[in-house]
């Protein structure tokens, strides 16, 4: 099940890739621009609760038209896909959409609703979580192996934002809401999940900021990491291999042995001798 959601995964962030790429570079800056404008609305305290759903992922309401108007920025073709971010040094690379819902977060990282969108910027701070010790991907899962000035990329509208982990903070989650503030001046984007894996009382919060792009192109672009899913698992092939033979032995019908024994035992070679002895007597 997680081999083929991580493949899913994959896919959805390929497909991002491509609706990006095809829209209009104009409309790809126009988009870029309504959300550097929502996040100086928010830097300039238009969020009531800034980030105040990391303590309880989801607890945003959709139905406010705040909410609905913010699903409507980095948004391509209608979908809910904002940006693309790939943690190379854990091999993780996920697609962003709107939100922490529980759908959101089944297969996807999530953006943190009340926090800036992920575009960069002075001022800004963008939180994106996910999940990991998740039965049905592996997101996350790894997040706990990033170091401090390790690099990880956003690709979103065309541009590519590299961050620089700067800390690695498991916290409360009560204790969570200062550490993903907007600070002035500085360009964040935090990273979390719960923590420790499958015990979730705390919150990791793996901190970037801006850095150089790490893979510039001779044009000063980005090299963007190819969408690659994650390999077959052969183990499991081999495994479930392995399982079928152990059930054909155990399944496989008796047969007697119709032949002489050959046994180099003395009663054993009696026993053939004997049996020879009365087949020549018949012939």
């Amino acid at each position: 099940m997680t081999w083929f959601n991580d493949r899913a995964a994959a896919s959805r962030t390929a497909q991002f890739a491509q609706a990006h790429d095809a829209t209009p570079s104009h409309e790809q800056d126009a988009q870029f621009a309504a959300a550097q404008e929502y996040n100086a609305w928010l830097a300039a305290g238009g969020a009531s609760e800034i980030g105040h759903d990391i303590h309880e992922f989801g607890a945003a309401d959709e139905s406010d038209p705040e909410y609905i108007a913010y699903t409507d920025l980095l948004s391509v073709d209608g979908t809910s896909l904002m940006a693309d971010l790939d943690v190379a040094s854990i091999d993780a690379r996920l697609p962003v959409v709107h939100g922490t819902s529980p759908t959101a977060l089944d297969t996807n990282a999530g953006h943190l609703y009340g926090t800036s969108l992920p575009v960069g910027g002075p001022s800004t701070h963008a939180v994106i979580g996910a999940h990991s010790g998740w039965s049905k991907a592996t997101l996350f899962n790894r997040l706990s192996e990033v170091e401090v000035g390790d690099v990880f990329t956003l690709s979103v509208m065309g541009r590519h934002l590299a961050y620089e982990v700067t800390s690695i903070t498991p916290v409360r989650a009560s204790d969570s809401t200062d550490l993903i503030r907007i600070e002035e001046g500085k360009d964040l984007v935090t990273l979390t999940t719960c923590f420790p894996t499958y015990v979730n009382t705390h919150r990791l919060l793996v901190r970037g900021e801006r850095t150089d792009d790490p893979h510039p192109d001779d044009d000063g672009g980005s090299v963007v990491r190819a969408v690659t899913g994650p390999g077959f698992p052969w183990w499991a092939a081999v495994n479930g291999g392995g399982a079928a033979s152990v059930m054909a032995l155990a399944f496989w019908p008796a047969r007697r042995d119709t032949t002489p024994s050959t046994s180099t035992s003395p009663g054993g070679r009696r026993h053939a001798d004997r049996n020879l002895t009365r087949r020549r007597r018949r012939s």
